[in-house]
């Protein structure tokens, strides 16, 4: 039996770009969840921790209302994750990401940005973690 395709979790707030998000990595052969906010994706990524079909990869936007990516990462952090992170995010605001124990596992993607760029970051991190 032919193993399943990397199973992503997008978090974006905004519509149209977590559709666009899902939309190519979907085309791209991914398996892809999505979340609206922090707190969902939160849920979901404890839901998958135990299952036989976790997250391979946390794709999110940093700044949500709410609880935002920060907020993802540190509880990430508390748990000990390994999960590898792509964050999204404005200009300049890699600052938010303070001295997280988790920032050495993520990289930050400024938007706006191509799709292609997702598709190498995302193949990148994942060659890069399994």
């Amino acid at each position: 039996m032919e193993p399943l395709p990397e199973h992503i979790l997008v978090v974006e707030d905004e519509s149209h770009t977590l559709f666009t998000l899902a939309l190519v990595l979907r085309k791209d052969g991914f398996r892809v969840s999505t979340a609206k906010d922090g707190a969902s994706a939160l849920s979901m990524l404890q839901n998958a921790a135990g299952a036989t079909d976790p997250f391979d990869l946390l794709v999110t936007d940093l700044q949500m209302a709410g609880f935002d990516g920060v907020d993802i990462l540190r509880e990430l952090d508390q748990q000990n994750s390994t999960l590898p992170v792509i964050v999204i995010t404005s200009f300049g605001n890699e600052d938010k990401l303070g001295e997280l124990k988790y920032k050495n596992r993520l990289i930050c993607i400024d938007k706006p940005f191509e799709p292609v760029e997702i598709l190498n970051r995302v193949r990148s991190m994942l060659e890069n973690t399994s």
